[in-house]
């Protein structure tokens, strides 16, 4: 985890998106997160868990520590999400002053020298949780209410596609709730960052199997018309990458660390 939070992002062009509105109509979940994700080589994990955890300690345990909340994940890909969230733009300012007065009464930057030596590239984004695109179940399954492992789709679309590929979402969206399906989803448009337009699907399982399989489930209750969305889906967007993870409260801090 950096010693430094990269928190100076333009945000001029934020507050005038499309959707974000809606975002902010669901106090219950945040509006917006920031999104830090260090990457490290598979044979140094152990050792960069041990010294985030060292360093990360020491900032939890003085008074200005006690101020930050972050949420964790790892994934199979080697690499370490830590999402801050935020209410508003303004949160950034917020969140940057806590993190560097924590760092500092912690002992300053050098905590972290070990495991800023393990990673090989950081980066950084600002997501906005997108409501109106999402499907939360009513009635949830248990792996949707409890499942640790989450299994994130990045959709890419193609250049003037993005209020196209909104749509669809909508639509299936509309779908599931129709069906009353059990399982769901939560999307996120990433309005900061690299390869823009973004969006992320991010889905919730009891383990990969357990994901893989109600997804299967899902489609075949759905059939035609599922598929056909998202030959529609696929037909405007220039690429999908998927990114397989679990939740690490135990990396995490404040409201999420267990």
């Amino acid at each position: 985890m950096k010693k430094a939070l990269l928190l100076s992002v333009a945000a001029a062009g934020f507050l005038a998106l499309p959707g974000l509105a809606a975002a902010q109509e669901q106090p219950a979940r945040p509006p917006m997160l920031f999104v830090y994700t260090d990457n490290v080589a598979p044979a140094h994990m152990a050792q960069y868990e041990t010294a985030v955890k060292e360093a990360v300690g020491k900032v939890m345990a003085t008074a200005e520590g006690a101020k930050l909340d972050w949420i964790a994940a790892s994934g199979m890909g080697s690499w370490y999400l830590y999402a801050f969230p935020m209410q508003t733009m303004a949160d950034m300012v917020t969140i940057n002053q806590d993190w560097e007065a924590a760092v500092k009464a912690a002992g300053g930057p050098a905590i972290f020298a070990k495991s800023d030596q393990l990673v090989e590239y950081a980066d950084a984004a600002i997501v906005a949780f997108r409501p109106d695109m999402s499907y939360i179940p009513a009635n949830p399954s248990e792996a949707e209410s409890a499942g640790n492992f989450r299994h994130w789709s990045f959709w890419h679309p193609l250049p003037g596609k993005a209020q196209e590929l909104e749509a669809v979402a909508r639509e299936f969206a509309e779908l599931y709730r129709a069906n009353n399906m059990g399982s769901g989803w939560r999307m996120y448009q990433r309005i900061i960052g690299s390869e823009l337009p973004a969006y992320i699907v991010a889905s919730t399982g009891m383990s990969p199997a357990d994901y893989h399989s109600t997804s299967e489930a899902a489609n075949a209750t759905l059939g035609a018309e599922a598929e056909a969305l998202f030959q529609k889906a696929f037909a405007i967007t220039r690429r999908v990458e998927t990114r397989d993870g679990m939740m690490r409260p135990d990396m995490a801090a404040g409201a999420f660390k267990k």
